[in-house]
């Protein structure tokens, strides 16, 4: 699968990596966690797809290109 959309729940910032590429691929969008979620933990019952490294990942590019050159798989 492909990460269209990861946002970091600790701060609330969103990122966009590159989905022009892998066509066929799923796309999905992911929520990155500080801490390990259980589905208790929500407030709502939903389908989530949630990571703890993937914001982190996102971050780093910024530093020296721009994060929509970047794909992340899952």
């Amino acid at each position: 699968m492909i990460a269209n959309k990861i946002t970091d729940i600790d701060t609330g910032m969103d990122y966009y990596p590159d989905v022009f590429f892998g066509e066929g691929i799923p796309q999905i969008p992911v929520q990155c966690y500080s801490k390990v979620v259980k589905s208790t933990d929500l407030t709502e019952q939903k389908e989530l797809f949630c990571d703890m490294e993937s914001a982190g990942i996102m971050k780093l590019p910024k530093s020296f290109s721009f994060p929509t050159m970047y794909l992340y798989l899952k």
